[in-house]
């Protein structure tokens, strides 16, 4: 088995575990988004392409407790699949600010995160005036983002379920010829499944 993969088991099977037992009595959101993906410039004109299933499970922690202007942390553990290039595993973590007046909000956020792509057709590098195959372990690069939210709590209460909608774009550096700007939109469900300590 690759390496990658035994990594995203492990992440995976401490994601929520380390949910349950953060420390003190804040509770933490689980946020589930999917999405499609789409490598474009930012652009709604993507949405007619075909379509291409990505996920991102997540949880963020409130810097502030101010009630209608907050600062957040996120951490964001993904995959995405593109039909015709390549399938990545990514981990984002983020920094922003939401403006929730109400039951609706709108927020903003920057992330630095690392992603592992894996493609699907030969890979090769040119080297030393030769051009030799690459290993299929994938290929790592930076992951500068920029995300807009806008969401409805189902309840006036900070620790209500929610939906949204977000929009994400990802930059991969060292930039690659095929896939250097990646488009997401998606709807996801934000909940609190794990009762804070006493």
């Amino acid at each position: 088995m690759k390496p990658s993969l035994l990594w995203l088991g492990l992440l995976l099977s401490l994601f929520p575990a380390n949910l349950q037992a953060q420390s003190g009595s804040e509770n933490y959101p689980l946020r589930i988004t999917l999405m499609d993906e789409s490598v474009s410039l930012p652009s709604f004109q993507a949405l007619t392409y075909s379509f291409h299933p990505a996920i991102m499970i997540g949880t963020e922690k409130k810097l502030n407790q101010h009630p209608i202007h907050q600062w957040i942390l996120s951490a964001n553990l993904g995959f995405y699949h593109h039909a015709t290039s390549q399938s990545a595993l990514f981990l984002l973590p983020e920094i922003g600010y939401r403006y929730e007046p109400g039951k609706w909000y709108a927020s903003a956020r920057f992330g630095l995160g690392y992603s592992h792509a894996f493609y699907f057709g030969p890979e090769f590098r040119y080297e030393g005036g030769e051009i030799a195959p690459v290993s299929g372990y994938g290929q790592g690069a930076l992951i500068p983002s920029l995300a807009l939210e806008t969401g409805y709590r189902w309840k006036d209460k900070a620790n209500s379920p929610a939906v949204y909608l977000l929009w994400m774009n990802n930059l991969e550096v060292p930039f690659h010829i095929y896939t250097p700007v990646h488009q997401f939109v998606g709807l996801g469900l934000s909940f609190y499944p794990f009762t804070p300590k006493s």
